[in-house]
């Protein structure tokens, strides 16, 4: 997760323990209109770090210097970026809680290796999956990064979804 979404995720939790104290103890004084700009500003800011919607349709990656074939390319894989990216996803979420590498993943899903690690990396860029710390041997005995889902991930899942316990 990136050290603003990190941020924005410890603001909102103090507010938002703050604001049950002040039901508690002093729910006069939350009807007043500093405190309630205060709660629509922290709402938006809870709008802002929550996570993206894993199966929109992006645009691949491209570097800003790369031939105009990549960008192409980028634009051309627009309408499965987000099919893939939540299938990456689910794989994800049924390996949890021991994870997968990008082989493994490519293993899993009809997908080139290289296409499942981009939509992995998006997971990561969205905040869905981090690093475990955690390294296997792929295939050819080279160790890789185990992802896993991200704590944001488990939150969302175990709230919106039956598919974490």
């Amino acid at each position: 997760m990136s050290d603003l979404r990190t941020a924005a995720h410890d603001a909102v939790r103090c507010f938002d323990l703050i604001w049950a104290w002040m039901e508690q103890e002093e729910p006069e004084r939350l009807t007043r209109p500093g405190w309630q700009v205060l709660r629509m500003k922290t709402d938006a800011l809870k709008e802002a770090a929550a996570l993206s919607a894993p199966a929109a349709n992006l645009p691949g990656g491209f570097h800003s210097n790369g031939p105009e074939t990549e960008q192409q390319a980028a634009m051309f894989v627009r309408p499965r970026t987000g099919t893939q990216r939540e299938a990456v996803l689910n794989e994800l979420i049924k390996a949890h809680p021991r994870g997968l590498t990008d082989d493994e993943i490519g293993e899993l899903l009809p997908l080139y290796v290289n296409t499942g690690a981009k939509r992995r990396n998006d997971l990561k860029n969205q905040g869905w999956v981090e690093d475990s710390g955690e390294r296997r041997s792929t295939q050819t005995g080279s160790p890789a990064v185990v992802w896993r889902l991200s704590p944001e991930a488990l939150d969302h899942l175990r709230c919106h979804t039956h598919l974490i316990q």
